[in-house]
């Protein structure tokens, strides 16, 4: 599932040049926290929901939830390839 958040990364094109021009705060800018979350976004839609899909799975002792979790799974992985698609896509036609 983390390939499919890897995916999307990998077709995120270029960084806008808006991210380097953060505000200032007393902490410092804010730029280096925005390109974090850029780049952070892609694996955390892969991490994210597992997280809750192992919980359905493993907090039940019934069999459907392994079946119902193995569904979402199926459900993510498709999302994140059409993502990745889309991206790619925009890419190639750029």
């Amino acid at each position: 599932m983390n390939l499919g958040g890897a995916l999307v990364n990998a077709y995120r094109g270029q960084l806008e040049a808006e991210m380097f021009a953060g505000f200032d705060t007393p902490l410092g800018n804010s730029s280096g926290v925005s390109i974090t979350l850029w780049y952070a976004t892609g694996p955390l839609l892969a991490i994210a929901p597992m997280i809750v899909i192992w919980h359905i799975a493993l907090g039940s002792t019934k069999a459907s939830a392994t079946v119902v979790a193995t569904l979402l799974a199926a459900a993510l992985a498709a999302w994140l390839g059409h993502i990745a698609a889309d991206r790619a896509a925009r890419l190639k036609s750029t």
